[in-house]
């Protein structure tokens, strides 16, 4: 579980980032992301229905998200609003490349790479 003050809570907040922010397609989810006047980060994650139709499978996709977050949020000195949406291709990989990808675009987005 991600601590409180790392979350992204509210609606108005949470559609903030999706009009105005900018998108990233990675192979496992979209990231939605928007700087914001804070020292650190938060985050919002999404699993739709659409996509995974049983309650299981949107909770197991979260918790791999979070938990990939969670491994690098140590590193990162970013201060950004991010709404991570799960793609289906999640139960393809493992949790260390599922992280790997989330650190691989911190980085990059730490080097200015993505604005």
């Amino acid at each position: 579980m991600l601590p409180k003050k790392f979350r992204l809570k509210g609606r108005k907040e949470i559609q903030r980032v999706i009009s105005q922010g900018k998108k990233i397609t990675l192979e496992n989810s979209d990231i939605y992301f928007i700087k914001n006047n804070l020292d650190y980060c938060r985050f919002c994650i999404v699993a739709k229905k659409k996509v995974f139709k049983k309650a299981s499978q949107r909770n197991r996709a979260k918790r791999l998200v979070r938990e990939s977050i969670r491994k690098n949020l140590k590193n990162l000195n970013l201060s950004y609003d991010f709404v991570v949406f799960a793609k289906e291709s999640i139960f393809k990989k493992k949790l260390t490349d599922i992280a790997t990808e989330f650190k691989n675009f911190f980085n990059k987005l730490n080097k200015n790479e993505y604005l």
